[in-house]
């Protein structure tokens, strides 16, 4: 770990170590390491925010996992709600979510998901705000821009 950043060798007898979201993010960043592990090259200018971690009661680093609601979406689907910003999934069997804004912003957010459960990976970068959305007093998720009523007025 450098500056927060996690990095996976790139086989058993190479000394370039890649970042370890290189397929996530698309990320270059390297390092090379000598046969005592000393950096002797690096690149680190990685287009991603740090993974957070904790550590363990035993001593290991443990990835900190992304926390999330399910809530309905206006269309009757599901949404998963992370951060204010919401996902819907990419098709029926894929375990993809992509930004619920992807194509109004062209965002490259997106998680995948075991089943229902939890987060196995995620881009949580957006390049716009989250959505707004009001809870009701069932504890429904609305979004506001759903909510707006449009009054018709007749012109002749």
């Amino acid at each position: 770990m450098i500056n927060g950043y996690t990095f996976s060798k790139l086989s058993t007898y190479s000394k370039t170590w890649l970042c370890s979201n290189r397929f996530s993010y698309k990320c270059e960043a390297k390092i090379k390491m000598d046969e005592l592990e000393r950096v002797t090259e690096s690149h680190l200018n990685h287009n991603h925010s740090p993974p957070q971690y904790y550590v363990s009661p035993d001593g290991k680093y443990v990835k900190i996992r992304c926390e999330f609601k399910i809530i309905d979406s206006p269309k009757g689907g599901r949404l998963i709600m992370i951060n204010g910003y919401t996902f819907s999934k990419l098709s029926t069997y894929s375990k993809s979510w992509i930004c619920s804004n992807r194509f109004s912003y062209k965002c490259e957010a997106k998680i995948k998901m075991q089943g229902l459960e939890r987060v196995i990976e995620s881009h949580l970068d957006h390049n716009h705000p989250p959505p707004k959305y009001y809870v009701t007093q069932e504890g429904k998720y609305v979004n506001t821009f759903m909510r707006t009523t449009y009054k018709y007025v007749k012109l002749w």
